[in-house]
This record gives structure tokens, sequence and C-alpha cells, in this order.
């Protein structure tokens, strides 16, 4: 019987977890992949979800379901692989925010306030906190 943890395991992410922080990391960081590919998946189910809100297709619907569930096993993978709750969670939300932020500019149109480009800048500024913060 395979546990949860064998069947997140992909081989891309070997898990070595040689020491661990009080914040869940390793000081190898395959966990990265799995949250870049967590967030690469996000965005592409959510381009699925704006096309299903502009065309109503059961098509759009099905290909970001499927594209949220795929995005949600890398994200297995990467706390399995020492990303840590915490940390994962904020890079993957700040991330995933700023990337579908460019999406929406760029591919739909939309607009945002100097208040919401502020709040792209901290959220930028908190990532660069939380990928450097170990290294202080």
């Amino acid at each position: 019987n395979a546990t949860l943890a064998q069947l997140v395991e992909h081989p891309f992410c070997k898990r070595d977890r040689v020491s661990s922080n009080l914040t869940g990391g390793s000081t190898h960081m395959h966990w990265i992949i799995g949250i870049s590919l967590l967030i690469a998946f996000e965005v592409v189910a959510d381009i699925f979800a704006k096309e299903y809100s502009l065309k109503q297709t059961a098509l759009f619907w099905s290909l970001a379901l499927v594209s949220y569930m795929v995005a949600n096993i890398f994200w297995l993978s990467a706390i399995n692989n020492g990303s840590g709750l915490t940390r994962g969670a904020i890079l993957f939300s700040v991330g995933s925010a700023v990337a579908a932020t460019l999406v929406g500019l760029v591919m739909y149109g939309e607009k945002l306030n100097s208040v919401q480009i502020a709040g792209v800048i901290v959220g930028i500024v908190a990532i660069a906190l939380i990928s450097f913060g170990e290294e202080m």
C-alpha cells in the first residue's frame, strides 16, 4: 500500500532533508520546483476559468477544474519536499496573485488603480523577503 507521501513524490523532486529549520525548510530547495509548477498550473487554470466566465463552455470549465487539480498535486509535492506550510503558502499565494494580475492586465485588458498597483509591489517585496530571509 502506497502512502500519500509516496503518491505525491515526483522523480524530479528528490526528497532530501539533510537539515530543517523551524520553518520546515531544507538546505536543498527541491521544493521550489513544486511551488513553481503549482503557480504555473494555477495561472493556466485561472486562464481557463476566465475563458469559462466569458464563453460558458463545458470545455473551459473542465480544463480549469483539471488544471486546479494538477496544480494541487504540485502543492503536495512542495510540502513533501520541504517548503513548509507557512513559507510555501505565502510564496504560492503572492506568486499566483502577481501572475494572475499580469495575465489579467496583458491578456484581458483589465486595469489596476494606484492602490492596487501598490499592493502588487508589496506582494513582490513579500516574495523577496520570504525567499531571501533564510540567508540572513
